[in-house]
């Protein structure tokens, strides 16, 4: 293999054709809006005020206001004038407050007076009843010094009496005086609330973006970089990490931005018993009530933001309080699309999403959680949150209440501790005393979805082919958009194209800071444009100002990988000249069949070299230094599994193994008896040539860095000298064919694209249904022909099938796709890159927990769980089960979610875990690129098999992964593994092959159930006889034309 077959694609370069298909240039030139660089923020920097809001329940929430420059005099006017109504509110309390306590002092004397009065007259008698026994001379002298004691007093009483009286007067006169000045100061607070209401009706009204997050609304920033301006921030003491594009976009475009920390994080009060719970959700009603009352707004509300802050936005519009709402790569089914996809955990995800929000959440930034594991992280992150960004910023004023209001959030919940023990979506989660829920309520409910889209609200949804598989989620939201709004209807949508929602899908991480485009550069260049679409949606949503054709133009805007070009639609996928494209798998070794040539004309992988260095400008410096880094980690990789595939490949040509499957079945037969012999030893697990040990030296690490940095900078135009697919994988005895049915022409594709289903997959699926009773009926026939088609590949399947092909596999359990994968999302933003290099070279890796294998001989006899956990692999190289097709002979477009229709016996388990992955193989370049991929543990039946569904769409087979469908795995069961493959769109190249990869692990990003006891099966038998994989294709106008 020459260098290209590890290329990267080179500099951290952005993808400069996947830029917007409208001009942006051209609209600003019109007029339409600001560029919000760094010239104008200086110029017409954002006016910037906090305050706490109170909540229902006196728990107060910390919310940042941003406005426009233009309106800087009336901001300030306000300002001035809440000032004044604040210092007059306050003496007005105040005076109240005197005058009900003179009232109660009044009342008060006048009490104490009565009780003397009462008290004198008491002691009087007492005295009288005592002197009527004494003497008479005494009685007479007792009097004298009565009527002289009673003089003393009554002019004591009187004089007291008098300075009462003054006192009366006085405080009577202070009473007064009281009253006036209160009624003064009800007065001006009346002229104040006048001026008010008069700078209210001259003010100009703004629509409102309202932004409830939990990853801190801003944070603090230290000296001496507060001297820096930092992403056009103006240089101060805070800014806003998380939406800072966002709000100096629409800011600068004349919108109030609002930005609250939801309960429970930032600089709020409170915690959070869970997730959108009721009471965060009461929380945003408020919000948005309160944001609708501020002076400057107009009344229109948009909400949403990116990831959970649009979840949050998605709920909110639900219960009918926005007039728009922005789900930016927002997660919409949290259980089988981040935490437990397939029904497995999804480690990559938890562990990071769960340490990095308790540590914002509970002590105000992340570092403490990234130094755990600082190689996983970009080298300038971890510089960034250690020296310059610091924790949540204090509301401005209430500074003192911060650590107050981190200290609440320790209560917060921890999605890894609610999880830990759940092993069906439908299991019962306790977050209290008093709370409880099912897994499969964890985000927007079909029932949320259904109910949002009753409520007229305009929806932007944006989502990442390679951001987990929340892609699928965003489809799945904007379908039942258009289904369920009565405005939404597609046959009404050219009369009704303001409130229609809008749907962008491209070949993106989370947050769509990276392209994962592999013909591309590593970033995105439609990420500035992304801003300026929000813009543009918005403007044409609440304030009717529609521009850049956003009313002509269709809803659906996806990117088509391959052919590099922006596409637009009604539907995603599309319902128009659409086809399934099935292939047959075999059991036929690459090795054993013959194949055609290759093209002649090699096809060149560029590697950017040097022009890196060039690219400091546009992304900036650490951008490109943690680009080199992580390139050269994995060109190094790259290079030793290159070295370990040409020492086997050496190692099997001197070893002359049978080519024939009657000899390999033999060696199989020995090496599986020889296992069984010694079950305790991981390498006799795996027959011969899977572990080779090398006996030459292999290259060090720091040579192997060394070279994969000067491979990062030297550039590269080379290709495999191995031009034909079979010398390809002469070596790998795991390859396979699969067959390629007839390239259909784009006349006959236009014929049939009503039937949704060419025939080949109506007869795997009639196979498919002895098998399951829950796989749906065939679809009929639309014309004589299609129905002789049908018949023939019928007859052709059934003959196949009575020779009950198969295929026997020693399954990979150490593989892993890498750590530059769709899945860790929680540090997408942080801009790592996604890149799974090439296939070819799947590595593996040693497993994080325990693993129990069922070993199967040829005696059938049960042997005791093998778990080989923890232990080093023996081989860098990984080993998965393939088949991959002949050339092809034009290109191919793939738009929506293929499937995979498969059938694996099994002995001694109960448990099946498969990984399988669709990949586009460059045979000239001798490079296989990832495309898409699918998992799934098999004792999750399928609850349905579905045929009638638009060609394309997810969910063909449907896994409710519930406790009523599981199933442990039975000996020698036919175990339907069929999967939905995650919905991307690519196109493969004439000359290219497809590859469908199958494997038992992918320990880099999942791991199983740890509350589920799983034995599972050294080999597989793949039943080849009934499986098929089906691409869903479409025939592009242009291809059409062509």
């Amino acid at each position: 293999m020459s260098f290209a077959a590890y290329n990267l694609a080179g500099a951290p370069s952005c993808n400069s054709k996947d830029n917007h298909w409208v001009d942006f240039d051209a609209e600003r030139g019109k007029g339409h809006f600001v560029e919000a660089d760094g010239a104008y923020l200086s110029a017409n920097p954002p006016i910037l005020y906090s305050t706490y809001v109170e909540m229902r329940d006196g728990v107060r929430l910390a919310a940042d206001v941003y406005l426009p420059f233009s309106i800087e005099k009336e901001a300030r006017l306000w300002s001035e004038l809440q000032h004044k109504q604040m210092v007059i509110r306050l003496a007005a309390e105040k005076v109240e407050a005197s005058l009900a306590n003179g009232s109660n002092r009044e009342k008060q004397k006048k009490t104490e007076h009565q009780q003397h009065q009462k008290d004198k007259h008491e002691q009087q008698q007492e005295q009288e009843q005592g002197n009527e026994h004494e003497p008479q001379h005494e009685q007479r002298k007792l009097q004298e010094q009565q009527e002289e004691t009673q003089g003393n007093q009554h002019e004591q009483e009187q004089e007291q009496e008098h300075e009462h009286t003054h006192e009366q007067e006085d405080e009577k006169e202070l009473h007064n005086n009281k009253k006036q000045l209160l009624s003064f100061l009800r007065r001006v607070e009346a002229k104040l609330k006048e001026e008010e209401n008069h700078l209210r009706s001259t003010v100009p009204k703004l629509p409102v973006y309202l932004e409830i997050t939990r990853y801190n609304r801003r944070s603090e920033h230290f000296w001496p970089f507060t001297l820096l301006s930092i992403w056009r921030h103006p240089r101060g003491a805070s800014l806003n990490v998380w939406s800072w594009q966002t709000q100096q976009f629409l800011v600068a475009n004349q919108y109030a931005v609002v930005v609250v920390d939801t309960r429970g994080s930032g600089a709020s009060f409170g915690y959070r018993s869970v997730d959108l719970g009721e009471d965060e959700l009461l929380d945003a009603e408020e919000l948005v009530q309160w944001s609708r009352d501020q002076w400057f707004s107009s009344s229109k509300i948009a909400a949403g933001g990116l990831s959970y802050d649009g979840m949050l936005g998605l709920s909110i519009a639900a219960r009918g309080k926005v007039d728009a709402v922005l789900s930016l790569f927002s997660p919409i089914d949290i259980m089988n699309e981040l935490v437990a996809p397939g029904g497995f955990f999804c480690h990559s995800f938890l562990n990071d999403y769960t340490g990095l929000t308790t540590e914002f959440e509970r002590n105000g930034s992340p570092w403490r959680h990234m130094l755990k594991s600082p190689l996983q992280f970009p080298f300038h992150v971890l510089l960034g949150f250690l020296f310059s960004f610091g924790g949540s910023s204090g509301v401005i004023g209430f500074e003192a209440e911060l650590p107050l209001a981190i200290l609440s959030h320790k209560k917060n919940w921890k999605m890894t501790e609610a999880v830990s023990g759940v092993q069906f979506y439908d299991d019962a989660v306790s977050f209290g005393e008093n709370l409880k829920a099912q897994p499969s309520s964890f985000g927007i409910t079909p029932q949320i979805m259904e109910t949002l889209a009753q409520q007229k609200v305009s929806l932007l949804a944006v989502g990442g082919f390679c951001d987990s598989a929340t892609a699928r989620g965003a489809i799945r939201l904007f379908s039942s958009m258009q289904k369920n709004a009565p405005e939404s209807r597609q046959d009404l949508w050219f009369m009704v194209r303001r409130v229609v929602p809008q749907l962008i899908l491209g070949n993106w991480s989370h947050g769509g800071r990276r392209s994962c485009d592999p013909f591309g550069g590593s970033f995105s260049c439609f990420e500035s444009d992304l801003y300026k679409t929000i813009l543009r949606f918005f403007d044409c949503r609440l304030k009717k100002k529609c521009w850049g054709g956003v009313e002509e133009e269709m809803p659906v805007h996806y990117w088509q990988t391959g052919t590099a070009e922006w596409r637009e639609a009604l539907t995603f996928p599309p319902r128009e000249n659409m086809k399934n494209f099935d292939l047959r798998l075999t059991d036929k070794r690459l090795s054993d069949v013959q194949l055609e040539e290759g093209p002649e004309e090699a096809f060149s992988v560029r590697n950017e070299g040097l022009g890196s260095l060039f690219e400091v400008y546009r992304h900036g410096l650490e951008h490109t230094l943690h680009d080199v880094t992580q390139k050269v980690q994995h060109y190094a990789n790259m290079l030793e599994l290159q070295e370990e595939a040409r020492v086997s490949a050496d190692l099997l040509r001197s070893a002359s193994l049978p080519s024939s499957p009657a000899a390999a079945a033999t060696t199989a037969a020995a090496a599986a008896t020889a296992a069984a012999d010694e079950v305790a030893s991981l390498s006799s697990l795996h027959a011969a040539p899977k572990r080779i040990h090398k006996k030459e030296r292999r290259p060090s690490k720091l040579s192997q860095l060394l070279s994969g940095l000067l491979l990062a900078f030297l550039p590269q135009r080379q290709a495999n000298n191995e031009r034909n697919l079979k010398q390809l994988f002469n070596h790998d005895f795991n390859a396979h064919l699969m067959q390629l049915p007839p390239l259909p022409d784009a006349a006959e594709t236009n014929a049939v694209a009503s039937k949704q289903t060419v025939t080949t997959t109506q007869a795997a699926a009639a196979a498919a249904n002895k098998r399951t009773e829950t796989a749906a009926a065939t679809s009929a026939n639309s014309s004589q022909a299609a129905a002789e088609a049908e018949a023939a590949v019928a007859n052709s399947l059934t003959a196949f099938q009575a020779a009950e092909r198969s295929v026997d596999y020693e399954v990979e359990y150490l593989s892993s796709s890498g750590e530059y994968s769709r899945w860790p999302i929680a540090q997408h933003p942080f801009r790592l890159f996604i890149n799974y290099g090439n296939r070819l070279f799947l590595k593996t890796k040693q497993p994080e927990f325990s693993l129990s294998l069922g070993v199967s001989t040829d005696e059938d006899k049960e042997r005791e769980p093998f778990s080989f956990s923890p232990f080093t692999p023996s081989q860098l190289l990984a080993r998965p089960l393939s088949f991959l097709s002949q050339p092809l002979e034009r290109d191919l477009q793939m738009v929506g979610s293929a499937f995979l229709n498969l059938f694996i016996k099994a002995k001694h388990c109960n448990e099946i875990s498969l990984f399988a992955y669709l990949e586009d193989v460059d045979v000239a370049a001798g490079f296989s690129h990832y495309v898409t991929e699918a998992q799934v543990l098999a004792s999750n039946r399928p609850s349905e098999v579905r045929d009638d569904l638009p060609v394309g769409s997810y969910g063909r087979v449907l896994r409710p992964f519930s406790r009523k469908s599981y199933k442990p795995i039975e000996e020698d069961e036919e175990v339907n593994v069929s999967v939905n493959f995650e919905p991307t769109a690519w196109t493969f190249k004439k000359g290219h092959s497809l590859r469908l990869l199958l494997t038992g692990s992918d320990l880099e990003n999942f791991q199983l159930n740890p509350a589920k006891e799983v034995l599972l099966p050294s080999h597989w038998k793949v039943l080849t006889y009934s499986a098929f994989l089906s691409i869903p294709l479409y025939d592009h106008p242009s291809a059409q034309q062509e």
